[in-house]
């Protein structure tokens, strides 16, 4: 987001599954995810939108565009946890800037979203 000067409406979807604790939402990743500028954060209440849309990791970028069509669909990490440059955020950067990306799918990393389970202490 800090390089899509504003070009980007993104929505960030957390799936809030069936058995969370009621303070779910008052996790460290929610917490860091609410810093982001320009970022919608909604909750996908047992994964049935992720379901629609076909997600089925943690992680998974999706760019439609104006007419919404699916131009890239993937991680923009190299692997779980990491950060930084790559194909999958190049592409969705060349699809901002260019309107085009020779890339359309990348691997995501990340835990199924079918398989992700809530840890209690």
């Amino acid at each position: 987001m800090a390089r899509s000067a504003g070009r980007l409406d993104a929505r960030l979807l957390f799936v809030r599954p069936a058995n969370a604790p009621a303070d779910w939402l008052d996790g460290e990743l929610w917490q860091q995810a609410k810093t982001i500028p320009g970022v919608t954060i909604l909750v996908d209440k047992d994964g049935r939108d992720a379901a629609a849309f076909g997600a089925s990791t943690s992680g998974q970028v999706m760019v439609y565009d104006s007419a919404g069509v699916i131009r890239f669909s993937g991680g923009i990490t190299d692997g779980r946890g990491h950060e930084g440059d790559n194909v999958g955020l190049q592409s969705v950067l060349d699809l901002m800037r260019f309107g085009k990306s020779p890339v359309a799918t990348t691997p995501v990393y990340g835990c199924s979203l079918g398989v992700c389970r809530i840890k209690r202490n």
